[in-house]
């Protein structure tokens, strides 16, 4: 969507307004809208960060994409940046390169610096430093003691135990959370029906049934699983929720 497009959706386009136009709400977005559909990576950028929306609930992009705690608003619209970010954009901080220490190989004759024993801090010439070195009887046998150490071993983690069926009293109480939008896609995922088909149904894209679930996953608690584990879960929890359903039964 283009600007021209922008403007033809309801709300203003005051940092303030209430509704405000979005690319994302035909009507105009809320405080709330913005907050959620910014706060996700795909849409921020590909939605928000595109139009240079300026409303004021709008989330900075880098603190979304970080994971950042707390996510801060943005207060430069055209880089969707909060004050933070702007911060470390515009003055970011000095890099300091290292150099590599070399690592003397062991039984290595050090020829740049030799020092005299029993003076830690004195320092031969070079042709005393020839001087000393010709003192040894020849080269030494590396000591038996001097092994290189063994590798530790892995810390044997146990394996998490897998989770239990949650109860219906449980899983309710997650139901309750998901507006109506993804509470027919948690059911849609019981009677085992893949994202293209769910896309169908509810006449979106498969791509925003992907982001959507991920939001889904979360607040139906299985966000921590493996990826192929969370639809299973997510799929047996809708079968225990919708059992008692005549219409869930019939496959509706």
């Amino acid at each position: 969507m283009d600007s021209a497009d922008l403007d033809l959706r309801h709300g203003e386009s005051l940092p303030s307004s209430n509704p405000h136009k979005c690319v994302y709400v035909w009507n105009g977005a809320d405080s709330a809208n913005c907050a959620e559909f910014s706060g996700v990576f795909k849409r921020n950028v590909d939605g928000c960060c595109r139009v240079s929306c300026n409303a004021k609930n709008r989330k900075c992009f880098k603190c979304v994409e970080e994971g950042s705690k707390p996510v801060n608003t943005v207060v430069d619209p055209n880089r969707g940046l909060c004050a933070t970010h702007q911060q470390l954009a515009d003055h970011p901080p000095a890099v300091r390169v290292r150099q590599p220490m070399r690592v003397p190989v062991f039984g290595e004759p050090r020829s740049d610096v030799i020092v005299r024993r029993g003076n830690a801090g004195a320092k031969l010439a070079p042709e005393e430093a020839t001087d000393e070195l010709s003192d040894e009887s020849g080269p030494k046998e590396p000591d038996p003691e001097l092994k290189e150490p063994e590798p530790p071993e892995p810390p044997n983690v146990p394996k998490p135990a897998a989770s239990e069926t949650p109860t219906y009293a449980a899983i309710s109480e997650n139901v309750a959370k998901l507006n109506p939008r993804r509470r027919l896609m948690f059911k849609y995922s019981g009677l085992g029906l893949d994202n293209e088909r769910i896309a169908e149904k509810l006449n979106t894209s498969k791509g925003t049934v992907g982001v959507e679930f991920a939001t889904v996953y979360k607040i139906m608690g299985v966000g921590e699983l493996p990826r192929a584990e969370k639809r299973v879960s997510l799929a047996q929890a809708a079968k225990t929720y919708f059992a008692s359903d005549p219409d869930f039964a019939e496959g509706a």
